[in-house]
């Protein structure tokens, strides 16, 4: 779920994601939400039990005029988002195998 919206008002943006929040903590099943980094928003999800990740990725708007151009986003959870990487491991054909020359 991403929720990203064209409003540039800092306070707009806080206002709109409150309600958002308020039901994302009482749910009993796991979330992520993604949002532009700003303290605002880091202020408004700062609350046991959530992890917030920094990530930056590209401004897919700016490349046309500012190629490479990345923004800074946030991604927040109720749970530790690096949790399934340590857990998942990639199969390959050569595992416990030995590789046999020809």
């Amino acid at each position: 779920f991403s929720l990203h919206n064209s409003c540039s008002n800092k306070m707009c943006q806080v206002i709109l994601t409150k309600p958002l929040r308020d039901c994302l903590l009482d749910i009993k099943g796991k979330f992520l939400v993604s949002y532009n980094d700003c303290p605002e928003i880091r202020e408004l999800w700062d609350k046991p039990g959530i992890h917030i990740e920094e990530i930056s990725r590209l401004n897919n708007l700016a490349q046309r005029y500012d190629g490479g151009c990345q923004y800074a986003e946030l991604l927040i959870s109720n749970y530790d988002t690096s949790e399934r990487a340590r857990s998942v491991r990639q199969l390959s054909l050569f595992d416990n195998e030995t590789i046999l020359e020809v």
